[in-house]
């Protein structure tokens, strides 16, 4: 194996790969950091530096090599294969503002959120259509979760008339003893 030589570090290459060592998240970035700072400073060879951040000689190697040839803009992963992430930041900015709205005030002919709604409303908006998992993951990320529609008693004493032994009618004001037959916008308890 050929003896890499990295020439010595400018006071900025230095800096960026120190903040890039300490700073970044993914260990990966950490170690590629190393690699360099340890063969540019301390003028180690290949296989030193693979002993000490525990990687192969041909992965020291090749990351020697990037650096090189494309500075600290070769440490990056290169793309991932797969589909790409289907929300631009302008679509996922819109999907935001718009769960963060009550439906009614944005024209909605319902009350609550869900994932496949939210996903709706984003397809009429942009017209770039996502599942419900991708709607999950951009609320995530934006720290944020839609609960479950809880069902009111009233929908449960119709749907579920007797719940551990209990008649859930008998539960219910007269008003609402008589829900099945009222329509639906008409179904809420007063």
């Amino acid at each position: 194996m050929r003896p890499i030589h990295i020439p010595p570090l400018t006071p900025t290459q230095r800096e960026l790969l120190e903040r890039l060592y300490r700073t970044a998240k993914a260990p990966r970035r950490r170690t590629r950091a190393q690699m360099i700072l340890r063969s540019a400073e301390q003028g180690l060879k290949v296989p030193q530096i693979g002993l000490m951040t525990r990687e192969s000689e041909a992965t020291v190697l090749r990351w020697l090599k990037r650096y090189g040839a494309e500075g600290l803009e070769g440490l990056q992963d290169a793309p991932r294969p797969g589909r790409s992430w289907p929300l631009t930041e302008t679509s996922k900015a819109e999907l935001l503002a718009a769960v963060r709205r009550r439906p009614r005030s944005l024209g909605r002919p319902f009350s609550r959120w869900t994932l496949q709604r939210a996903g709706e409303a984003l397809a009429e908006q942009t017209g770039i259509r996502v599942s419900d998992a991708t709607v999950r993951r951009a609320l995530k990320q934006a720290g944020m979760v839609l609960s479950r529609q809880c069902m009111d008693l009233a929908l449960a004493a119709v749907r579920f008339p007797r719940h551990r032994g209990v008649e859930l009618r008998t539960l219910l004001p007269p008003v609402a003893r008589h829900h099945a037959a009222l329509p639906h916008g008409s179904r809420k308890l007063h």
